[in-house]
């Protein structure tokens, strides 16, 4: 079965997971990622949650519920070093 391996978890990593599902896609989906927080978008991290305007939690692309299905195969805390397509 075919697999797709995505390095990061910010907001094009989500959104990339979110199209494969979207479009049919059926096979494995792994994230390697070594960040605790997921497909976030990050410009309003560095400002608006270091200015106490919003938290972490409301800059989630996704909620836990839509995160689950979506099925992903997460390697956390991991940092990808090599590319081994085999």
């Amino acid at each position: 079965m075919e697999k797709i391996v995505i390095v990061g978890a910010g907001q094009a990593a989500g959104w990339a997971v979110s199209t494969l599902r979207q479009n049919g896609y059926v096979g494995e989906i792994h994230v390697v990622s070594n960040e605790d927080q997921v497909f976030y978008e990050r410009p309003p991290l560095s400002k608006q949650v270091l200015l106490k305007k919003t938290t972490y939690e409301r800059l989630n692309l996704f909620s836990p519920e839509q995160g689950q299905e979506v099925n992903i195969q997460w390697h956390k805390p991991e940092i990808a070093t090599k590319n081994d397509r085999e």
